[in-house]
């Protein structure tokens, strides 16, 4: 497989063992052969389109067969792309993305399930408690629910789904709601989107727990053991009420 490697920067700083990764992809003797690029700025949704177009160019062009992308701030181990193609070939999926959680003392992940809210903007977030009780890779029919995935770190195959009939693109949707006389500000990410729009296409998607990341910030944060909350206690079947929430 030929894939065409991005790692988005917003400056010239990143962490290590992102670094690393990006800079030691493949595993020695790999079949896959990569493109690598990092292109740089501050708009989220616009580098990443950056990335994502250069790499529909190269498929366009017969150059490259798929796209894989690591954030900044994900730790990975060196040959990380080489296991991800393998198992994005052996789950059949067009998109595998690993479980990154995110960084909070909550445990919750930015995989979640699609649907299973009577509010869209408030999908429901596996935490690490509930992604250990899974396979090490699952699919939309092992959680019975459509997944929404995460950008931290992931792969796919090309195919018609991302240029037709226009090009698949990363976006946000912001939005502003007034509750209980309070203004709340709510958001459905670039990577959701991105998600939501591959399944309406017909893309396979999966997520898988075979790579072990770090997720950066204040402190590191695992996707390999459980902590945190069981459940995702803000959306869900398990949210605990809002005003509890707000306390």
């Amino acid at each position: 497989m030929r894939i065409v490697i991005a790692m988005p920067r917003r400056n010239n700083q990143c962490d290590f063992g992102a670094a690393r990764a990006f800079c030691l992809p493949l595993e020695p003797g790999s079949k896959h052969t990569i493109i690598p690029i990092s292109p740089r700025g501050s708009l989220l949704s616009c580098i990443f389109n950056v990335a994502w177009g250069a790499a529909l160019d190269a498929w366009e062009a017969g150059k490259a067969d798929g796209f894989a992308m690591g954030h900044d701030d994900v730790e990975c181990d060196p040959g990380t792309y080489s296991i991800l193609a393998d198992e994005l070939e052996r789950s059949g999926a067009d998109i595998l993305s690993v479980v990154v959680p995110i960084r909070g003392d909550e445990g919750v992940t930015s995989t979640a399930l699609d649907n299973v809210t009577a509010d869209p903007w408030k999908p429901q977030r596996l935490t690490m408690t509930e992604t250990l009780k899974l396979p090490e890779t699952f699919t939309e029919k092992d959680v019975g629910a459509p997944l929404l995935l995460n950008t931290g770190l992931w792969i796919c195959k090309f195919g018609p789904w991302a240029t037709t009939p226009t090009d698949l693109v990363f976006t946000v949707q912001d939005a502003i709601e007034k509750r209980n006389g309070k203004r709340h500000t709510r958001v459905f990410p670039e990577d959701w989107n991105f998600s939501r729009q591959a399944r309406e296409r017909g893309a396979k998607l999966a997520a898988t727990r075979k790579i072990k990341v770090l997720h950066h910030g204040d402190q590191a944060w695992p996707n390999f053991m459980a902590w945190g909350w069981e459940h995702d206690e803000v959306n869900g079947p398990y949210a605990k009420p809002e005003e509890e929430q707000e306390q």
